[in-house]
């Protein structure tokens, strides 16, 4: 405040500010985003553009840039790795519903001429069927029962365990630089 009693539109020091200012400022004081790599750059830029001796190149790649500050290089390789658990989660189930399907045409439970199971299991065999190939090769059946399905499923989930403690979030930890190699 002024000592006449009006406020200072234009910020300075704490006392000069208004209420609502105030606390608008403490309120965005407790959102943090964490450090963004390009922050640095996107500071200079503005002060020039504050100054008024930035070019509108520069102006338009810093709006650029503060749209790309949520961004960040850490919340991508989150995405990339929570991307790659949901697509081996699809891959588990299809395999699982391959499984079923395939012991319920053992056991004579479904016809294997009605079109819709039929269509089912082509499906999921053109899907896992070449994953599964290699390890048939490795692993041969044992009394009837093809146990490269649960090799795969143990696989799997030893690659992408939903609790994160898996080597997708020790590779994931790794690449934050909060993991260690061993």
């Amino acid at each position: 405040m002024k000592p006449n009693g009006d406020f200072v539109r234009d910020g300075g020091p704490e006392e000069d500010r208004t209420p609502d200012l105030c606390i608008a400022n403490a309120a965005l004081s407790q959102l943090s985003y964490g450090p963004v790599q390009w922050e640095a750059g996107y500071r200079a830029r503005a002060a020039k553009a504050s100054t008024g001796r930035a070019r509108v190149s520069e102006h338009r790649s810093g709006i650029a840039e503060s749209v790309l500050r949520g961004l960040c290089p850490a919340s991508m390789i989150h995405l990339l790795f929570e991307l790659i658990r949901a697509i081996l989660g699809l891959f588990s189930f299809i395999l699982i519903v391959y499984v079923v399907v395939s012991w319920l045409y053992a056991f004579d439970i479904i016809d294997r001429r009605n079109q819709f199971v039929r269509s089912i299991w082509e499906f999921c065999a053109r899907i896992t069927d070449p994953v599964l190939r290699p390890l048939r090769r490795l692993i041969p059946p044992i009394a009837g029962v093809d146990l490269s399905v649960l090799v795969l499923l143990l696989l799997i989930n030893f690659i992408s365990n939903p609790s994160h403690d898996d080597v997708l979030g020790w590779l994931e930890r790794l690449l934050y630089g909060n993991g260690s190699i061993l």
